[in-house]
């Protein structure tokens, strides 16, 4: 009986220990998952070779409206309009000929309503996106509003590289769809 007793205080000492032990590795296993995506932001960052002001893919500047904000790759966790400017899946960068680079924004008064003032935007008005070093300069040539659906339209002259920028209209159940297209590079 006496080893019995001895036995049982071996085991759940013995069960202490592994559950202790348990505990660190998941524990230890979280922290290196948190290190881990934070090194993977710099490192793609790094390794795309398109580093901008603040780890940025891009920057966004329309002067009429003093905006100028950066833009991340779209496979960032930052690239999301509930943190920033997102750039749109089927995007692609305006070094590439043709191409249309899709972005999106709130438009409320938030801080992370960078479109709030895009309604005051008209047709001939410039934007430009900075870009691995350069400058695309887009002049405004349509503008046009679309149900909210979670889906929209994008009505553009294919053979002509374009920026395209959405935001919501205030107060409706529309959205505003604003297409540029390249004027020069510099």
């Amino acid at each position: 009986m006496h080893l019995l007793l001895e036995l049982k205080k071996y085991y759940n000492c013995f069960f202490v220990v592994l559950l202790v032990a348990g505990l660190l590795l998941i524990f230890n296993n979280t922290v290196k998952a948190k290190t881990s995506i934070q090194t993977f932001e710099i490192t793609n960052n790094i390794i795309s070779g398109k580093i901008n002001r603040n780890g940025y893919l891009g920057v966004l500047e329309i002067p009429k409206i003093n905006l100028m904000q950066g833009f991340y790759e779209y496979s960032s966790p930052l690239n999301t309009v509930d943190k920033n400017i997102e750039v749109i899946e089927t995007s692609q960068m305006p070094d590439i000929k043709n191409s249309n680079l899709i972005l999106a924004a709130h438009s409320g008064s938030s801080k992370l309503g960078y479109f709030k003032h895009l309604d005051e935007i008209n047709i001939s008005d410039e934007v430009i996106v900075n870009y691995n070093g350069k400058d695309y300069y887009y002049i405004i040539n349509d503008i046009y509003d679309a149900k909210k659906t979670g889906y929209i339209d994008i009505y553009r002259n294919k053979e002509k590289t374009t920026i395209t920028l959405i935001t919501c209209k205030k107060n409706t159940n529309l959205q505003t769809v604003y297409i540029g297209y390249l004027q020069k590079v510099l």
